[in-house]
Parts: structure tokens; C-alpha cells; sequence
């Protein structure tokens, strides 16, 4: 590598690297170096060292995080392109380059190499593919040849190798190719390809490795490497025409696969517009989140809520609900939801975040409100809340010791089976009690979002639920 490459594109004080000798691994962070050297030179290119962001997972490849000078972050293995994942998805302006090895990302990472490839997300991730899991001691990788030796397989890995570019375009991938440490001219050219191509981009690059591969398969030294990779290595319009019987003995340097599949980043911005945009919708600023009779503003840039209560009682539904009233106001939300038996019965948890800001971190860690329609889940999530933080419960229901939050009792149980006439729609009634006492959403917003996920030919019943939930709520402020 030019030494100004060096200085400018390398920390220097994590040099020299601890590749071994003759490791392919230097050359191919070259690539990288000069593909992002010459996109970084382009301005119109679009790409700079503020917004491009280096993800590594775990393996002799997995080093060039460190020593590359950019934004990086060097993951926990065969998880790079799950973090790299989340990245992109919260900052889709940034460009995310995974470095990767055959091991970390077609093994254990198998399965998020392929998912990233069939949602199409705009990630470039560059593979060095050395055969064999070199940080460790040389066991077989899922590219190792077959009947090739390794570590772990000390007569022959009887397995058949993947093609990991073939595998991510087969995945869906909307640009695959292929390098080598001895192509060098055309390595660079498909990582820069790579990087530019608005979608998932993966680069195959064979590497060597003559401490481990090379010496138990006896293919000879570095060089002796390099020297195959320059006979057997073609060019892939080269590749194309050799007769069938011929392809087995080279492999191809050059694209695989390039095409438009629409990009995941850009559709979830589609459809996160299109849900803001359905019905017509008061879209009056959302008021101030306040605790009842006191005016107190709490937060407009997260608020955390959680509903426990029962399996069966819909609090799961009741925060999706929230969310998307939170979407529809054109707000950022995060719902999730315990998963497992207690879903059908025992307590039962879902939990919703809303802010007027980015959220980020998708744990509820202290509630700012909770919700709870039985005793036993008042008892169990009942603590650790948020210093300001307010409570709704059922009016059958007895206040823990201890517990110094605020706290309303409603008869939302009493009320929908007494008044709405189907004791089903308690959360339906809770979520009109909770917006008359918080204030989240205009009504309309909340009855739209009602709306779409009650089942059909229920509307007007949920509507009434609602509606007696906030007069529940009503009254208990006029208190």
C-alpha cells in the first residue's frame, strides 16, 4: 500500500498488523483502502470518511475493523452483518462496508448473510475467503474444498464448499462478484462497484492462507499461492467461455450478478409514509404528555409505557395500537412484546415506546406509565419505575406495598363487560382511559389507529369501548 494511504487512511498505532507472513488478508484492506480512496476523491460520488462505517465480526479477517481509520465497530462472531444491519436501518445515509471471513459470515452468520441478501439492504459486504478458520488453528470452513484437509478434518472434509457469491445472489443479493488477492485491478474495481451499487453488494474475495490451508494441503509457499491464483484465476467474460468440462478447474474474478431490486431502507421509508399519509387525519400537533391534574411535562422525546395483565386480555394488541397511533401522528415508536406461554395465560406483558425523536435503544428499562388489569401483574412489574412515572389499574385491583407512583383505579374491567356488554374489550377501554388521562393523541388519531387492527364488523363496538374509556378517565381527573 502507498505509504499515503497509510497515513491517511490507517491508525497507525495499531500497525504493524499481526497477519502472518504471506496472509492475503493485508492486500485485500489494500482494495478497500484504494476502492474508498478514489470514491472518496469523487465528489460526486457522495461518499466520504464522515459517512462511511467499517463492521467487522470475529476472525483473522475481522482485524481490518481496527486498523482501518474510519467509524468502525468490531463485533461479536458471525454477527457483523446483523449489527451492520442496525446501523444502516437507523442512519440510512451512512455507507456500511462489512468485512468479513468465510467462517464468520457463511458458518455462524449464515443466516444473516441470507436475510441481508433477501430484504436487499444497502450494505457492501466484502468477504476474504481464505478456506479455513485461520485465527483458530486451521479448521475446515464451509468454503474449505472438498477432500482438502483441515484441523478438523485430518483425512479429507468430505463436505461439498459453498460459492459464497453464488449463495447471496441466489439469496437475492442485487450485486455479487468475485476478487483474489492477485487480481488486485479488478478486486478494486468490484468493491468500488460494490459500494456505489444502492442495495445488498457482496464481494467474494480469495484470499490465501499458507500458514494453515496452505501447509496441511502442501501448496507450497505464498508465492507458490499467488502463482495459482494468477493461472487458474480468470476474468470472468474469460471464465464465460471456457466449455463446461474446463470451469472446474478455475474460478472466476470479476461481477456475478448486478439488477434493481428495490432497496429495503427505501421501502421502509414507503411504507412508514404511506401509514402516515392513510385517512384524513386531524394532523394537529400532538399535545403535551402530562400527568393528570398536575400539568407536569414528562418527556416529548421518549416515553416509555408498559401494559401487563393477563393472557387473552389484548394488552399485546393494545400497545401495537399505541404505536400506530404514534406513526399515523407522524412520531417514532417501538412496540414489542413477551413471546411464550404466558401469552395464553399468567401474566402477560407489552411494552411501547413513543418519542418525538430517534428512540434507539428498543428496551423499556423504566416505565414512565404502566397499565395493569390483574393483580398479578401489578405485583410483577410494578417495579423499577421511572421516578415520575404513573400508574393505571383496575379498580379491583390493591396497590402493592411500596409503591410510591402515582396511581389511578378504574373500573375498566366492570366497564366493559357492565356497560360495553363484552368483557373482551378491556384494553380497548384501557387504551381510551389511558389517552383520556395522558393526553397522547387527538381522538381521532387513536380511533384511526383502533380501526385498523380491530377485527371487521367490530368497529362500532370498539369505538364505544374507547369512547367509555375516556369518560372513565374524564371523571377521574374532574376528581
Amino acid at each position: 500500500m502507498p505509504s499515503e494511504l497509510v497515513y491517511e487512511y490507517m491508525r497507525i498505532d495499531h500497525l504493524p498488523h499481526i497477519w502472518c507472513a504471506g496472509c492475503g488478508n493485508g492486500t485485500l484492506m489494500h482494495d478497500i483502502v484504494v476502492a474508498l480512496d478514489d470514491l472518496i476523491r469523487d465528489k460526486e460520488s457522495g461518499i466520504t470518511r464522515e459517512n462511511v462505517v467499517i463492521v467487522s465480526g470475529i476472525g483473522c479477517s475481522a482485524r481490518a475493523a481496527g486498523y482501518l481509520d474510519f467509524s468502525s465497530i468490531h463485533t461479536t462472531h458471525g454477527r457483523a452483518i446483523a449489527f451492520a444491519t442496525g446501523i444502516k436501518i437507523a442512519n440510512p445515509n451512512l455507507h456500511v462496508i462489512v468485512v468479513t471471513g468465510d467462517g464468520d459470515c457463511s458458518a455462524i452468520g449464515g443466516n444473516h448473510l441470507i436475510h441481508a441478501a433477501r430484504r436487499n439492504l444497502d450494505l457492501t459486504v466484502v468477504v476474504f475467503n481464505n478456506t479455513t478458520y485461520g485465527m483458530t488453528g486451521g479448521q475446515y470452513s464451509p468454503t474449505t474444498p472438498q477432500f482438502d484437509t483441515a484441523a478438523t478434518a485430518p483425512y479429507g472434509v468430505i463436505d461439498r464448499p459453498f460459492n459464497i457469491a453464488e449463495l447471496a445472489a441466489g439469496a437475492g443479493a442485487s450485486f455479487t462478484a468475485s476478487g483474489d488477492v492477485f487480481h488486485t485491478k479488478e478486486t478494486i474495481r468490484q468493491i468500488r462497484n460494490g459500494i456505489l451499487h444502492h442495495g445488498f453488494s457482496l464481494i467474494e474475495c480469495h484470499s490465501i492462507c499458507p500458514t494453515y490451508y496452505g501447509r496441511k494441503n502442501r501448496k507450497g509457499s505464498a508465492v507458490d499461492m499467488l502463482k495459482y491464483q494468477k493461472e487458474h484465476g480468470l476474468i470472468r467474460s474469460a471464465y464465460d467461455r471456457l466449455p463446461a468440462d474446463k470451469k472446474k478447474d478455475y474460478y472466476p474474478v470479476g461481477s456475478l450478478t448486478e439488477n434493481g431490486y428495490p432497496e429495503f431502507t427505501d421501502l421502509y421509508s414507503y411504507i412508514i409514509k404511506s401509514a402516515q399519509s392513510q385517512g384524513p387525519l386531524d394532523r394537529s400537533p400532538r399535545r403535551d404528555v402530562v400527568m393528570p391534574g398536575t400539568g407536569t411535562h414528562l418527556t416529548k422525546d421518549r416515553y416509555e409505557m408498559r401494559l401487563a395483565g393477563s393472557g387473552g386480555q389484548g394488552v399485546i394488541l393494545a400497545s401495537v395500537i399505541l404505536a400506530e397511533a404514534a406513526v399515523i401522528e407522524g412520531k417514532n415508536a417501538i412496540q414489542s412484546q413477551s413471546y411464550g406461554p404466558e401469552a395464553r395465560g399468567g401474566t402477560c406483558r407489552a411494552e411501547a415506546i413513543l418519542g418525538e425523536k430517534p428512540l434507539g435503544y428498543s428496551k423499556v428499562s423504566r416505565p414512565h406509565f404502566l397499565l395493569a388489569l390483574t393483580q398479578a401483574s401489578l405485583d410483577k412489574y410494578s417495579g423499577n419505575l421511572a421516578d415520575d412515572a404513573f400508574v393505571l389499574i383496575d379498580s379491583s385491583l390493591t396497590a402493592p406495598e411500596g409503591l410510591t407512583a402515582r396511581t389511578v383505579s378504574l373500573p375498566i374491567l366492570k366497564t366493559a363487560r357492565d356497560v360495553v356488554g363484552k368483557s373482551m374489550t378491556a384494553n380497548i377501554v384501557a387504551l381510551g382511559a389511558i389517552n383520556g388521562l395522558l393526553r397522547l393523541f387527538p381522538e381521532e388519531v387513536l380511533q384511526e389507529a383502533v380501526k385498523r387492527h380491530i377485527p371487521g364488523g367490530t368497529e362500532e363496538l370498539n369505538l364505544r369501548a374507547l369512547k367509555e374509556g375516556e369518560a372513565l378517565a374524564a371523571q377521574a381527573v374532574q376528581a
